[in-house]
């Protein structure tokens, strides 16, 4: 499926055409780092993957960026444990 992505008002949104599919919410520490605070997809999109490309286009933006990310989101949370590949991106808690 082709998709647009959209960053605005601190919402990575994921888009299908004119229908946005879900986002991404996020804000920034005293760092300037990023904090995850939710991921929603729409009902109709669920069980897609598409909370995971939201993620990963997220992660990607915070490499481009050199910035770390705290998951508060509990799926961006489970992700981060799972998945070794996106630790680079990981904040750690001091």
């Amino acid at each position: 499926m082709d998709y647009q992505i959209k960053n605005e008002n601190q919402e990575f949104s994921l888009w299908n055409k004119q229908e946005k599919i879900g986002y991404l919410h996020y804000n920034q520490d005293q760092e300037q780092d990023y904090v995850v605070i939710s991921i929603f997809v729409n009902e109709t999109y669920r069980g897609n993957g598409y909370a995971k490309i939201l993620l990963d286009e997220f992660i990607e933006k915070a490499r481009k960026e050199n910035k770390k990310i705290t998951p508060i989101c509990t799926y961006a949370q489970k992700q981060f444990e799972k998945r070794k590949e996106i630790g680079d991106v990981l904040k750690k808690q001091k």
